[in-house]
């Protein structure tokens, strides 16, 4: 005779406050992105609905709602060509500058811990930004 496993439930986990601003932030915050961009690429410079981009990283991670590292992209730049980082850097250190990219690499090695105070006023502040759009 075998037998059976019995696996156990596993329970709900609830979502944390964090994690539900989180949720509700990042939807904002990428919309913001690619309207500011009225739907052009910043890689590859083609021009669609901005619903039609995505918000491509240039440092994935922990630099979660930086406006330097995530911009308008393409879905053939950023997900079939993985996010074109050779081109990505170039266009970067073209409009920012290259101590910012500097930067914006050193800020990575830092983890950002986010209260919900500040995720609440970011939240707030894209939807103000939205809406001027």
């Amino acid at each position: 005779m075998r037998k059976t496993l019995l696996r156990k439930k596993r329970p709900y986990k609830h979502k944390t406050l964090l994690e539900k601003l989180h949720s509700r932030l990042w939807p904002l915050f990428s919309e913001y992105v690619r309207r500011k961009a009225k739907g052009v690429c910043f890689v590859c410079g083609v021009q669609k609905s901005w619903r039609e981009m995505d918000a491509g990283h240039y440092i994935h991670g922990r630099l979660d709602y930086s406006e330097v590292n995530i911009q308008s992209s393409c879905t053939k730049c950023n997900r079939y060509l993985h996010g074109n980082l050779g081109r990505y850097a170039e266009c970067l250190i073209a409009v920012f500058g290259e101590q910012r990219i500097i930067e914006l690499r050193r800020e990575t090695n830092q983890i950002k811990k986010w209260t919900p105070r500040e995720l609440q006023e970011k939240i707030n502040y894209y939807q103000k930004e939205i809406k001027k759009l």
